[in-house]
């Protein structure tokens, strides 16, 4: 949840400080998303952003929603809309919630709404701007293709979640 509260939070690029000699990997097998995420907003270079978060291991929530709005400001279309930034939002999603079972605080039962609130909107800005739509219309006029493109990502999620290293939790 101190991510989710952190992702909220996402201070200006200009004001934070590249953290050095951090141990990626590790941070990530260990959950430790806070210095990741502080890490990516200070790579300036949009290009190389993008790439290292697509060659992250896609079990991590909060670098799938990162990668979404990347890979839109990479190729501001609708079909990057449908086909790739939300159905990896839906994945992180999904993701929030798997990482949920099990837990007994409650807060956590709800954390991917919160993810929900972060990102959609943030997306949506950038339709706007960028498509002069609102992503409910590139949703309302594309439904089923995108219902495709979601099922398909969680499949892949799910399959590695068989295959990688979860997480701790936290």
């Amino acid at each position: 949840l101190d991510v989710i509260a952190f992702l909220g939070y996402r201070p200006e690029r200009s004001n934070l400080k590249k953290l050095e000699n951090l141990n990626l990997p590790q941070l990530l097998k260990d959950g430790l998303y806070i210095p990741v995420l502080q890490n990516v907003w200070t790579q300036f270079d949009q290009p190389r952003r993008l790439q290292w978060l697509r060659e992250q291991p896609q079990i991590h929530a909060p670098l799938l929603a990162e990668r979404a709005i990347e890979e839109f400001i990479a190729n501001p279309t609708v079909n990057t809309v449908i086909e790739i930034a939300l159905p990896l939002i839906k994945a992180a999603e999904f993701r929030v919630r798997q990482d949920a079972v099990g837990v007994i605080d409650d807060s956590f039962a709800s954390a991917y709404r919160d993810l929900q609130a972060i990102y959609l909107p943030k997306l949506d800005t950038l339709c706007g701007k960028n498509l002069d739509m609102s992503l409910y219309d590139i949703i309302s006029a594309n439904a089923q293709k995108l219902q495709e493109f979601v099922e398909k990502k969680i499949d892949e999620i799910v399959s590695l979640t068989f295959t990688e290293q979860l997480p701790s939790s936290q």
